[in-house]
This record gives structure tokens, C-alpha cells and sequence, in this order.
């Protein structure tokens, strides 16, 4: 993995659906053992970023595979993080539901029909994002 080989940090950064794939395969244990066979180590995840997700929702509806005790996931995740708009109809809070996930809400500005698509056309989450990011120890 270039993360490892280069010694940076491993980010996962899933949008919407996106960020749901990525929580359940970080929680079915067959997927995570053939991960880790091809790695040949156990996987660590610095961050693992949920933007606009319905993680919390799927979370609340028991829709994702049982995790080993590492945590929220099956996986060691230093970082879990949701960011999500009140005006995104389609992302969910994920803290209440799942143990270790901190929520950030962002305020777009975007309109009920653009929100769920206006992240990553923010400068502000952006700036926010970079800030966290660094506070995390994540970026220089």
C-alpha cells in the first residue's frame, strides 16, 4: 500500500453511497481478512472520512455486518469522521449510532436540491477540512 511504503497517513474519504461501501467492507470480517492476507499486516486507517454518508441511518437500521472489538469497525481507525449539511436530505448524523464517529455539520449555503452534491464545491469545507486535518496530526 503507498500509504505504508511511503509512510504517510492512510485516508479514506467516501461521499454518500460512497462512504457506506466503505463502512461496510471496514466491517465484514471476510473482506478484512483478505485485506490484510494481501498486506500482510493488520490494517490501520488514520482517517476515514464519511462526507454526506447514510452510514448513521443504515447504522441505526442494523444494515452493516458485526465488527471485531477494534472499534466502530473491524479495522484500527484513529479517525472517523462525518461531515454532513442540515440541508443535505440525504446525509445522516452517524455519532449517536456508531461508537468512535465524530459529526462535523457544515453549512454549504446550497439549496435542499443542490446540498448533497455542494461539498466538494466549498472553499469553506475546504478551509475547515485542512484545519482538522492538521489538528489531527494528519497534514503538515
Amino acid at each position: 500500500m503507498a500509504a505504508d511504503d511511503n509512510n504517510e497517513p492512510l485516508v479514506l474519504i467516501g461521499h454518500s453511497m460512497g462512504g457506506s461501501i466503505l463502512h461496510e467492507l471496514l466491517t465484514d470480517a471476510n473482506n478484512i481478512a483478505l485485506l490484510e492476507e494481501q498486506l500482510k499486516r493488520p490494517l490501520k486507517i488514520d482517517l476515514l472520512l464519511g462526507v454526506g454518508t447514510q452510514v448513521g441511518l443504515f447504522a441505526e437500521l442494523k444494515q452493516f455486518s458485526a465488527s471485531k472489538s477494534c472499534g466502530p469497525l473491524g479495522v484500527a481507525v484513529d479517525h472517523y469522521w462525518n461531515i454532513y449539511d442540515y440541508a443535505d436530505t440525504l446525509a445522516f448524523l452517524s455519532e449517536p449510532t456508531i461508537a468512535g464517529v465524530v459529526d462535523f455539520e457544515i453549512s454549504t449555503s446550497a439549496g435542499l436540491s443542490t446540498a448533497h452534491n455542494a461539498y466538494f464545491d466549498n472553499a469553506f469545507f475546504f478551509s475547515r477540512l485542512n484545519k482538522r486535518l492538521k489538528k489531527a496530526g494528519l497534514l503538515a
